[in-house]
């Protein structure tokens, strides 16, 4: 009678491969995302900010001022890497303001 080997996985691998396995990354980064949003512009920006959206590398961003719309846009670039930073990886590749 042999040894058998078990397979013996981290629960934390286990849980990437559960997040993997039914697609939840986004919705997980998509939270993060939010979070990092409030986080780093504030509550000011936070109260003006109706919804977070992030699918396939784009950061979408509903905002109820179109003069804090037109601000950030000009100003896009510097918030994805910002926020990537923060983030800690390169996830959002663009950045759309609604």
């Amino acid at each position: 009678m042999g040894v058998r080997k078990s397979s013996v996985v981290s629960l934390g691998d286990a849980i990437k491969e559960f997040i993997k396995e039914h697609k939840l990354d986004d919705k997980f980064l998509e939270r993060r995302i939010a979070e990092a949003w409030q986080s780093m512009l504030g509550p000011q920006i936070g109260e003006l900010t109706r919804e977070v959206q992030f699918a396939g590398g784009v950061l979408t961003i509903s905002l109820t001022s179109s003069v804090l719309r037109k601000e950030l846009s000009m100003s896009a670039d510097k918030v994805v890497k910002a926020l990537n930073t923060h983030l800690g990886a390169n996830v959002i590749t663009k950045l759309v303001l609604t």
